[in-house]
């Protein structure tokens, strides 16, 4: 995969809704895919999400302050997680660093 398509851009916060500077999330983290020998640049892995002064639903999550839904997560970055880890550890990596609750001011 390229590099390239990871490049802030604008567009939509998949996570809030809100439009403008978007930048792209690993959805299994970079450090994760790196420690397992994937791509981190698999574009199956990505999420756009609001860059900051947008919205702060990136750093929200990273922070463990209000994790991004598992809903919201693209059927590919399940079948990249899958595929990197196998079905038990992806299972647990999303239970982990995703919540299955509403979060409050994060829409759908």
């Amino acid at each position: 995969m390229s590099r390239a398509q990871w490049r802030p851009r604008s567009g939509k916060c998949a996570v809030c809704g809100r439009r403008g500077p978007i930048w792209f999330h690993h959805v299994v983290h970079r450090q994760h895919v790196e420690r397992e020998g994937g791509d981190v640049w698999d574009f199956r892995n990505a999420l756009a999400v609001g860059r900051p002064f947008l919205c702060t639903c990136h750093a929200d999550h990273h922070s463990g302050k209000r994790r991004i839904p598992a809903y919201l997560l693209p059927q590919g970055a399940a079948d990249f997680a899958t595929e990197l880890l196998g079905e038990d550890r992806a299972s647990a990596y999303w239970r982990r660093y995703y919540t299955t609750t509403y979060g409050g001011r994060h829409a759908a």
